[in-house]
């Protein structure tokens, strides 16, 4: 982005005494207070954001038309921000290179909200968004004209409003130098979540569950052979309830008196048979507690006499101190570094910016573990975390976007990244998707002024139902 020029920016102090804020307004203690949370009266502030107020004061928004990046981005302020007048406005919060602007919360306006006001970080221009809520900030000034709250912060503020810690503005290696993790907007509303990676650390305490999951099958898998042995089978039902939930063997039953057994009575045969396989460490009423290739297992007995079914939960303890916990973690480390050192390269789309990546590794495996079940269908360990990767020195990433132009990211180490967005409120996605919509159909203003009305009316009519109520 080419640097904006110094007639771009205006100081704070001209900022709010040309909307019409007194020098008495700034006391010795709120200067004070100013200056502790780093803002003081020459701090720069966009001149852009001043014509907004001034257009909003006077009710002309098509007076800064010409400021927006776009027709999207005027039109959402437009029907959103100004349509309301500033009658409407709550507060104001102004920082060097964002303004917040929130609405009165009315049951009567289908559309208030908090939005934020920025410059484009390509090419000169505004942009707006919306948010759950404005950032913190030191309120100035009480506009009695207009009954708005008039507040300062700084850029950081607003970032961490959006959730991000720091802008990449240019191409460069990222590095976290001693942080743990940080949050990089890298272009327009993608931000890149990078944190510290230790591939032992991923896969043992990140996928002990999954590992987790795989061993119960595995230890249910040796019970329903002892049961098979035994002349008790599960149903093909309960085997492929077992691949979604490995969580407990199902024996299901015809109809008779269950009067006749409970559950201590199937505790005492499950005890005689895995007694003569594993060793029993405990009988605790309907639970057992028994050693199986290292592994302390808990094994717990219930019936549910309207299912005719006997349920035998297994549950695991200790799994990070057991060899067969540690064989399968380990081939799966190995397996997860024979893929990065494979290199791959692939695309995705976050909105319309396209990131290419190359030699990154997605964390999308399907792992085959060297230990299968005997008697169960084989299953695999699943792993997928959405936009997700492993990224090493050798990774290139470009993200390119019309607006944004195109940027080049490498890494000095390497890390475990995720693309993810900004923080913007639900509605903002909704409202862009009604004036997109809108914008195609015939006589669009006509149209959207009468669902603005009609949508007011019905909340009229809720008010004034509830109001009754």
């Amino acid at each position: 982005m080419d640097a904006p020029s110094k007639s771009n920016y205006i100081s704070l102090s001209e900022f709010l005494a040309r909307l019409g804020v007194p020098d008495t307004a700034i006391t010795e203690k709120l200067h004070k207070r100013l200056e502790e949370f780093g803002v003081n009266a020459r701090m720069p502030v966009r001149n852009e954001f001043l014509l907004v107020m001034k257009a909003l004061l006077n009710n002309d928004p098509a007076g800064v038309k010409d400021l927006f990046l776009d027709d999207m981005h005027y039109r959402y302020f437009e029907r959103f921000v100004a349509n309301k007048g500033i009658a409407k406005i709550s507060e104001v919060i102004i920082s060097p290179h964002y303004l917040g602007i929130a609405s009165k919360r009315s049951m009567d306006d289908p559309f208030c909200g908090s939005y934020v006001l920025g410059i484009n970080d390509f090419r000169e221009g505004l942009f707006i968004n919306e948010v759950p809520r404005l950032p913190h900030h030191i309120v100035v000034y009480n506009s009695s004209d207009h009954e708005y709250e008039l507040g300062v912060t700084i850029d950081h503020e607003f970032k961490k409003t959006f959730g991000y810690n720091k802008d990449l503005l240019n191409s460069c290696t990222i590095s976290l130098g001693d942080e743990w993790g940080q949050l990089f907007r890298v272009q327009g509303e993608v931000v890149f979540g990078v944190s510290r990676y230790n591939i032992e650390s991923l896969v043992k305490d990140r996928y002990r569950s999954a590992l987790g999951r795989y061993l119960t099958y595995l230890v249910i898998d040796l019970l329903h052979g002892l049961l098979l042995d035994h002349g008790i089978t599960m149903t093909d039902m309960a085997i492929n309830e077992l691949r979604n939930e490995a969580r407990f063997i199902t024996i299901r039953l015809p109809s008779f008196s269950w009067d006749k057994i409970d559950e201590y009575e199937i505790t005492e045969i499950l005890r005689n048979i895995l007694g003569k396989y594993f060793k029993i460490e405990s009988v605790m009423g309907v639970e057992i507690a028994l050693d199986v290739l290292g592994m302390k297992v808990h094994l717990t007995v219930s019936i549910n006499p309207d299912n005719n079914e006997i349920r035998i939960y297994t549950r695991l303890d200790n799994l990070e101190n057991t060899p067969l916990f540690n064989t399968i973690a380990n081939d799966l480390i190995r397996s997860i570094e024979e893929t990065i050192n494979a290199g791959r390269e692939s695309k995705v789309h976050v909105g319309n910016h396209e990131i290419e990546l190359i030699n990154a590794t997605p964390l999308n495996f399907v792992y085959d573990p060297p230990i299968r079940p005997r008697y169960l269908p084989p299953i695999n360990i699943e792993i997928y975390e959405p936009n997700t990767y492993i990224v090493t020195p050798k990774t290139v990433i470009r993200v390119r976007q019309t607006q944004h132009g195109e940027r080049e990211f490498k890494f000095d180490d390497t890390y475990l990244l995720r693309i993810q967005t900004t923080d913007i409120a639900p509605c903002y996605v909704w409202r862009r998707n009604l004036l997109a919509i809108m914008n195609l159909l015939p006589d669009h203003e006509t149209i959207t002024r009468r669902l603005y009305e009609e949508y007011r009316r019905i909340l009229h009519e809720t008010k004034t139902s509830l109001i009754k109520t």
